[in-house]
């Protein structure tokens, strides 16, 4: 089974947020523009064909993706140290969608009998539904969240560094 966990980008949609050393919110935003219209590129045709270009600007902690060690530890693997093998497994999904964002992930939200071993597990905290709104950047996803939860199963959240 595939499950879609793509979103829209618009311009100007809410990224997330971060406090500067001096204490100020930075916003962050994605930024879609023409990178080159039909009027620009219908010369390169003699005026036969055009095309456009769209160009997309967002960092890379905005929306579905995977954090490698790196993202976190400036000596450990990025993305590119993984093979595609070793990322894909069996998933499990865990529903925390009833989970208030400051609520802590507990034990009792697994499932019964809930074995990791072997199986990306795979947190719902059902955060799509603020997707492009003001509320994108205050996300609940911190490991202190559901860390303890995941020792509890024998789980790692963070992923191998080989």
């Amino acid at each position: 089974m595939f499950i879609d966990l793509t979103h829209t980008f618009e311009d100007e949609m809410p990224g997330f947020r971060m406090k500067s050393p001096d204490g100020e919110i930075v916003q962050y935003s994605a930024a879609v523009s023409p990178f080159l219209t039909h009027t620009d590129s219908a010369p390169f045709y003699d005026g036969k064909a055009s095309f456009e270009v769209t160009e997309v600007t967002f960092q890379t902690s905005i929306g579905t993706y995977l954090d490698a060690p790196r993202h976190r530890f400036p000596e450990r693997h990025d993305i590119a140290g993984y093979s595609l093998e070793s990322l894909v497994l069996p998933g499990c999904v865990i529903d925390v969608t009833h989970c208030a964002p400051d609520r802590k992930v507990i034990p009792d939200d697994l499932p019964p009998g809930f074995n990791p071993l072997g199986k990306a597990v795979l947190f719902r905290f059902g955060w799509d539904r603020f997707w492009a709104t003001k509320h994108t950047s205050i996300t609940p996803l911190s490991v202190e969240r559901y860390s303890p939860c995941c020792a509890t199963v024998g789980l790692n959240w963070s992923v191998s560094t080989h």
